[in-house]
């Protein structure tokens, strides 16, 4: 069900979401970043919704509203981060997709006619072939988000923005930076001898 004047579906939550009600739209932010499993992959909607919550915000509101709106883009950055280690962590099988050529066989649907699907082998290889293209499909829809909030931040901080906007926008820049800084290996160690 969508319409016109919502940019995304119109669910209870988006309602709540992109409501006037301050606080239920607090709510509503805590609920939508917030996942039980922190590696749970973020949904297409989620994005959208969330996407659509940022610009409304920006605008304003209380200290209290800024800390909550940055305490949760905190959480969903951090959730993002680690569903999208995920995808890192199958570049292993990425380098296989890529060395078998089944990108120009068509991918894992004529991988699984090509080896004959009803082989346990030639399923095995769908599967690995599909899980790497539902992967790389979650990065690149991640990395489009990611790109887009970084925008939307860099975009609220023209030349005679109001206070509040642009101490928000550079709060959730600096949470987006730091949540996707890449850290140096850490000494495994540290107190070795000729070290300070």
């Amino acid at each position: 069900m969508r319409s016109a004047a919502w940019p995304v579906g119109g669910s209870l939550l988006a309602s709540a979401l992109l409501g006037a009600e301050e606080q239920l739209a607090l709510d509503a932010l805590e609920l939508l970043c917030v996942s039980p499993r922190s590696g749970e992959a973020a949904t297409e909607l989620e994005m959208r919704l969330l996407s659509a919550f940022l610009p409304l915000r920006l605008k304003g509101g209380s200290p209290n509203s800024h800390r909550a709106i940055g305490n949760a883009v905190r959480r969903w950055l951090a959730r993002l981060r680690t569903s999208s280690a995920l995808v890192a962590s199958a570049a292993r099988d990425s380098a296989w997709y890529d060395a078998q050529g089944f990108a120009e066989r068509g991918g894992a649907a004529a991988i699984a006619t090509a080896e004959g699907a009803g082989a346990t082998a030639g399923a095995a290889v769908a599967a690995r072939a599909a899980s790497v293209e539902v992967h790389r499909a979650y990065a690149a829809r991640v990395g489009v988000w990611v790109d887009g909030f970084a925008r939307l931040l860099l975009g609220a901080l023209y030349p005679g923005t109001p206070f509040e906007r642009s101490m928000l926008a550079m709060k959730l820049y600096d949470i987006h930076l730091a949540a996707w800084a890449v850290s140096p290996n850490p000494d495994p160690n540290p107190n070795r001898p000729g070290q300070p």
